[in-house]
């Protein structure tokens, strides 16, 4: 069978299947923000909830509103309903797509971050290359 819409090769979300870059492979959750704004969840909804911001981060787009419940792995009517409420409740509806703005705004402080350290391992690495040359 195929996978679930949305995973990739080898089901991994950390490879994009377009070809374009990679994701991050980490990025900060914080346990107590999520709990003080989510502990009146049902344990399906918190699975929702889960489903839908591993997708999110791990390919760092918004969740288009068609594979909504194929994401949050709603396949019975209670979990659709689970889904729906965190999405209504957690994300904006923006055309065919729900956002999360704090998690765009986590994952653009994550790749900053890591561009900045892209950019001083380049700059470390040919310093110590031409050090390395002139002795």
């Amino acid at each position: 069978p195929n996978p679930p819409v949305g995973l990739g090769p080898h089901n991994s979300f950390l490879m994009p299947e377009d070809g374009g870059n990679m994701t991050q492979a980490w990025y900060p959750f914080y346990w107590s923000d999520y709990s003080g704004k989510a502990m009146h969840l049902t344990m399906g909804q918190h699975g929702a909830f889960m489903l839908f911001l591993r997708y999110i981060y791990t390919t760092e787009k918004d969740i288009p509103h068609k594979n909504r419940f194929s994401i949050a792995r709603a396949m019975t009517e209670q979990e659709q309903h689970d889904a729906t409420i965190v999405l209504e409740h957690y994300f904006t509806r923006e055309g065919d797509f729900w956002h999360s703005k704090r998690a765009r705004d986590i994952i653009n402080q994550c790749n900053e971050r890591h561009q900045r350290r892209v950019i001083a391992g380049k700059s470390g690495g040919k310093a110590k290359s031409s050090n390395a040359k002139a002795m």
